[in-house]
Formats: C-alpha cells, structure tokens, sequence
C-alpha cells in the first residue's frame, strides 16, 4: 500500500530483479538510504512533454522534506545547476502509478517515436504525469529502485509493467 493508504499501484507489481538492483562499492545491494543519497545527486534523463514542447535532458533529483520531498527536475543545460521550480517539481507522497515502459500520451507523440521502451516510465500523481526516458534499461531501473526507495524503503510492490486501460496526461 501506499504510505497515504492509496493502493501503491496498478495493475500489477513486478520486482526488480537482483541483477538490477544497485550496488555499493563493496558489490552488495545498496540500502534504502544509500539510494536516497543517489536520488539527492540526481539522475540526467530525457524529459517528454505532456504539451507541445520537445524532450530534453533534464536533470531529476530528489529534495527531502518533513513531509516526505520532492522529485525535481531542470534543463541539464542550465547554468544554475539544481534549480528548484515549483513548476517543475512531483511531492513523492503524491505518487499513484509508475509505468514502465511507453504507456502515456507523451510517449504516443511523433516526437518519441525513437524512444526505446525499455528506457522509459512514467510517474503519474492526480496533477500530473513525469515521463521519462533512461540512457539504458540499468538506469531506468536504478532511477525506480531509488523512488521505491523514497517511499517505502524497499523497491517491491512499486512497479508496474502491464497497460493501463486508463489514459493519463
């Protein structure tokens, strides 16, 4: 379940497996603080968006709070390192769903058609929808082990591989 009682997500979980789940420097299976400190440096990924613009690279990291943190996300480009845009920021505890894979209408544009499913997700609240793409598979699922990490201290039971029958923007 979700930590605010939501159901974590639909339609049905699948774990990462062991040769994805990241490792520390001593080759064990890094723990849920460890990637917390990962998601605080932050992951560069590529950005779909949900209007008319184009994906870019955007860097996307995570910002602790009392009340859980945000997930961030800037232009990788931008002189200023981290900015911190309430525009362009998801409350963690506001996540209801994460599709892998190509499932959303950004991914259904002309402009990610290139995009390769195995690289992509999506993290879906009621406000709004991130989509992302990943430089590799490893990455991608590094990035969701990290957010799985944030919200319940463990990966299992986050993620979802099947379609959705409903749409998101």
């Amino acid at each position: 379940k979700h930590p605010q009682g939501k159901s974590a997500l639909t339609p049905s979980p699948t774990k990462l497996g062991k040769a994805n789940t990241p490792t520390n420097k001593k080759g064990k299976k890094k723990t849920p603080a460890e990637m917390i400190e990962v998601m605080e440096e932050g992951f560069l990924l590529t950005k779909y968006a949900n209007g008319r613009g184009k994906p870019y690279a955007a860097r996307v990291f995570f910002v602790p709070t009392e009340d859980g943190g945000q997930l961030y996300w800037c232009r990788h480009d931008n002189n200023e390192g981290k900015l911190r845009d309430s525009n362009r920021c998801i409350d963690v505890l506001s996540i209801t769903e994460i599709y892998q894979g190509k499932q959303t209408k950004s991914f259904v544009k002309r402009s990610a058609r290139f995009a390769d499913p195995d690289h992509c997700f999506s993290i879906i609240t009621p406000d709004r929808t991130l989509d992302l793409e990943a430089p590799s598979k490893q990455q991608r699922d590094n990035f969701l082990y990290g957010v799985s990490s944030i919200l319940f201290g463990s990966h299992e039971n986050l993620l979802s591989e099947e379609y959705s029958e409903r749409e998101h923007d």
